[in-house]
């Protein structure tokens, strides 16, 4: 592991028995429904709040390093990636990978880092690489032009990488919003966009539960009632389950799928929480990581949610 060669000075900034069938079948099913739909993490109560320095205030994206050393940090402004203590969220290392541009996504795909620029061009470094590791070009995912791209993660079991669309010139018929797969190699496009629908959004918005939030979601769709205003700002894929987390900065919303891509839960986020949602991560173990991008007077952060 390069990092592991290397001496870090913190940033300044920085009645029936357990073991009877019936018993044990039900939890095997409530424990599988929990995992399905997201339930299990208390997306209202983060279990840790990271303020974070100046540098991040514009966040844009989170992935982890290999063996989830390090949780790493992008901002959409340069290609520099920043290595976070993944305990406490303090900035211990600043790797350039390339210069300016509007970066909104970061994964590692085994042992290959790549960031997104929003308009479909990849940038890669190889995470034992040297440094600086100045990439001036990047590789074009083949995406036209006025696409608007903002979330990129691996998918292990596919092999794929999958690019989150906030907008596209050319979207399908039926007015899907969502993620497209690419071969990881060699960036090629490896199948249709995939996500949710416009009715079958709404249709997951009505079966929430009443309150406050739902209300809140269905008063931004009606506001929007011309177009589907979900814009994708992250995604990830859970390392436990499979299913693909699909983060909107818009609405504050987070969609979950399973493994086939089929849409099956929504959360509201807090709007008190989330000022403006962009980063999307899990670590191995399963703890949801979720990023916000600050303002003039409030500081970009990370909102961490253990898993049970």
């Amino acid at each position: 592991d390069y990092f592991a060669k290397m001496t870090f000075a913190t940033h300044p900034n920085a009645s029936f028995g357990m073991n009877h069938p019936l018993i044990l079948l039900l939890f095997a099913l409530w424990g599988s429904a929990g995992l399905l739909h997201g339930q299990h993490y208390r997306l209202d109560r983060p279990d840790a709040v990271w303020d974070l320095p100046p540098e991040l205030r514009e966040i844009s994206a989170l992935t982890f390093s290999p063996g989830d050393s390090f949780l790493l940090a992008l901002q959409d402004e340069r290609g520099t990636v920043y290595a976070l203590d993944p305990s406490r969220g303090a900035i211990v290392r600043e790797m350039r990978i390339t210069g300016k541009g509007d970066f909104e996504g970061l994964a590692l795909a085994g042992e290959e880092l790549m960031l997104l620029r929003s308009d479909g061009r990849v940038f890669r470094w190889p995470w034992n690489g040297s440094l600086p590791a100045v990439d001036s070009s990047g590789t074009a995912l083949g995406y036209p032009a006025g696409a608007d791209l903002e979330g990129l993660a691996w998918d292990p079991a596919s092999g794929s990488l999958l690019v989150a669309a906030k907008d596209e010139p050319y979207l399908p018929a039926d007015g899907t919003k969502g993620w497209y797969a690419h071969d990881v190699r060699t960036g090629v496009r490896a199948g249709e966009l995939r996500g949710v629908q416009p009715k079958e959004f709404r249709e997951l918005v009505l079966a929430m539960d009443p309150g406050k939030r739902r209300a809140r979601v269905l008063e931004w769709l009606d506001k929007e009632a011309q177009t589907f205003p979900l814009g994708p700002s992250d995604i990830a894929v859970h390392p436990l389950t499979g299913e693909v987390y699909l983060l909107s900065s818009r609405g504050k919303v987070l969609l979950v799928f399973d493994p086939q891509g089929r849409a099956r839960a929504l959360h509201a986020l807090d709007p008190q929480l989330f000022r403006q949602p962009e980063g999307l991560v899990f670590n191995r173990r399963g703890d949801l990581f979720l990023s916000t991008e600050g303002g003039k007077k409030e500081p970009g952060r990370i909102l961490v949610f253990r898993h049970p």
